[in-house]
């Protein structure tokens, strides 16, 4: 007769049971903070999105001086939230596109305040648009202003 020994039955479902619990316990923690994370990210997103449905940028008298390369806009913010981190970026008739830096820097625009904005670095008269993106146009607002090349007075 040979001489078998291993667990028993009983201890091999007691370590069985213990280990599915640990295994439930870690589980359950990662799921936990993971949620809690997502959760905040997308509560930080709605915020701004709410917040930024109220924006609204317009322009008007868009001017490009060819002598003295500047292209200069009054911008006016027409919705309810003050707007900030403007910047220029200029797509030209062959399809390229650049970024400008907007003048005066740092510009934080109040609702119902126009402000004259300008560049002095735009060295080509080819231009087809003008985008003025601010603080609040990664949300879906409709808050980009666009100048079309039928808009923009060329001097």
């Amino acid at each position: 007769m040979q001489n078998s020994k291993g667990l028993s039955p009983l201890i091999a479902t007691v370590l069985l049971v213990a280990f599915t619990m640990a295994v439930a316990i870690i589980l359950s923690n990662w799921v936990l903070d993971y949620s809690r994370t997502q959760t905040q990210v997308l509560n930080e997103k709605g915020s701004k999105q709410v917040g930024c449905s109220a924006a609204w940028l317009a322009f008007e008298t868009p001017v490009y001086n060819s002598t003295l390369k500047r292209f200069s806009v009054e911008v006016i913010n027409q919705g309810n939230v003050p707007l900030g981190e403007f910047k220029m970026i200029v797509l030209f008739n062959n399809g390229s596109s650049a970024e400008y830096i907007i003048a005066p820097a740092n510009l934080s625009l109040s609702p119902g305040v126009p402000v004259s904005v300008s560049n002095t670095s735009i060295d080509s008269n080819a231009i087809t648009r003008v985008r003025i993106p601010h603080n609040c146009s990664g949300s879906n607002a409709a808050s980009t202003a666009t100048m079309e090349y039928a808009d923009i007075k060329f001097i």
